[in-house]
């Protein structure tokens, strides 16, 4: 197999004064069938002359987060430099059998960390082979737009209008596989959409006579939705098959679904709570934590998130406690979903219903805000990222 060479911006220190130059390429080798998996790596460290020697020690760790968490594979090698500081190296040459298989699934993200002999891990760089992606429904037209996780190459027809042009689209989450999303457009919308991550195969039947779907999430094995204007937290199995409209009762305004382990969370907009059951929907507590309005919900870790009145996001535990409604202020009021991955916050601005023409972005804790991360949208909605966590497989 073969991969076009990609060049991307990484540091490098050494001594405190050498840095990679910022031309790095990543290409795979191996294209034999029973050839060792390796990752081409190649750069050049500039004032090479500042170097006392020209082998360098350097340990090579793959990540499935880009901050903190545990190496998925780690390497050290001796780099060779030419008398310009230019070298190439296959990363997974020092490991028997190369690189381990499923180390680099497509489209989850995967982060390169460099340490040079004992100094501390540089910023880790997503590795392209695992190029992760944001989606979002824009509900002005209908259709569906991505962009790379790091805000570029934007297409807001990313899968074009599925309703003619008319409004439509709201919650949407995705797995390996699909992008789902609803086609909420005020009260009257009944159906759930899928269509393979790279756009194509769209239905817009997949799932029909939901009550005006609004959020919804996705665990290994069924989908799930806030019924919005009906009185129920719809499931299904991931096929559409056996479909339950009337999963849990809730009562109306509840939008939000996100799903743990072992344990089911919705966010109701009208009674300003997130209530909880065991995820097969028994003991149902539908005051487990109090919010703001709260209209979507979204995981990762340990913590759940939620935005409060479109002005602000909040979050707490999974246990309920640690509660702090207002962990990122200053929204324009018309936020109604967010998602998350292991490093970042997103959230769409809808501006005056439809208007909104922005993402926003901010680290997990809170800091970073960047309220205009993506330009142009056609007013975003709901969001999907890549490497985020419909559901989270943990204890809680």
């Amino acid at each position: 197999m073969k991969f076009s060479g990609i060049c991307l911006s990484l540091a490098l220190f050494v001594c405190g004064l050498i840095t990679l130059a910022p031309r790095t390429l990543f290409a795979f080798a191996g294209d034999s069938a029973d050839a060792s998996l390796t990752l081409k790596y190649a750069g050049y460290v500039s004032d090479a002359s500042e170097l006392k020697t020209q082998l360098v020690g350097v340990t090579f760790a793959i990540y499935k987060e880009k901050e903190g968490g545990t190496s998925l594979w780690m390497e050290t090698q001796n780099v060779h430099l030419d008398a310009t500081g230019h070298f190439t190296i296959l990363l997974g040459q020092e490991t028997m059998g190369g690189l381990p298989a499923g180390l680099l699934p497509p489209g989850e993200a995967r982060w390169l960390g460099i340490q040079v002999e004992r100094r501390a891990e540089q910023d880790r760089t997503l590795l392209p082979a695992t190029q992760a992606y944001i989606y979002w429904t824009n509900s002005k037209n209908g259709s569906v737009g991505r962009a790379k996780i790091d805000g570029t190459g934007a297409n807001e027809s990313f899968i074009h209008s599925t309703t003619g042009g008319a409004v439509g689209g709201a919650g949407m989450t995705m797995n390996k596989q699909y992008l789902y999303w609803t086609s909420a457009n005020g009260g009257t919308a009944t159906t759930i959409l899928r269509a393979k991550i790279d756009g194509t195969n769209v239905n817009k039947n997949f799932i029909t006579g939901a009550h005006n779907p609004c959020g919804m999430t996705v665990d290994s094995s069924s989908l799930y939705w806030g019924g919005d204007v009906g009185t129920a937290i719809g499931r299904a199995n991931l096929d559409g098959s056996h479909v339950n409209r009337n999963f849990i009762t809730t009562g109306t305004g509840v939008c939000g679904v996100v799903v743990t382990k072992f344990h089911i969370y919705w966010a109701n907009y009208q009674t300003n709570w997130i209530g909880v059951a065991n995820l097969d929907g028994s003991h149902a507590n539908p005051n487990f934590i109090p919010t703001s309005g709260a209209s979507s919900l979204a995981i990762e870790g340990q913590y759940i998130y939620w935005p409060n009145n479109g002005t602000a996001i909040g979050r707490a535990k999974l246990n309920g406690t640690d509660v702090n409604q207002k962990l990122i202020t200053g929204l324009n009021g018309e936020v109604a979903f967010i998602a998350v991955d292991s490093a970042y916050i997103y959230w769409a601005d809808w501006g005056n219903r439809d208007t909104g023409t922005t993402i926003g972005r901010a680290k997990l804790d809170g800091t970073g805000v960047n309220q205009k991360f993506i330009k142009g949208t056609l007013g975003g909605f709901g969001l999907a990222v890549t490497g985020g966590s419909p559901f989270m497989a943990g204890t809680n």
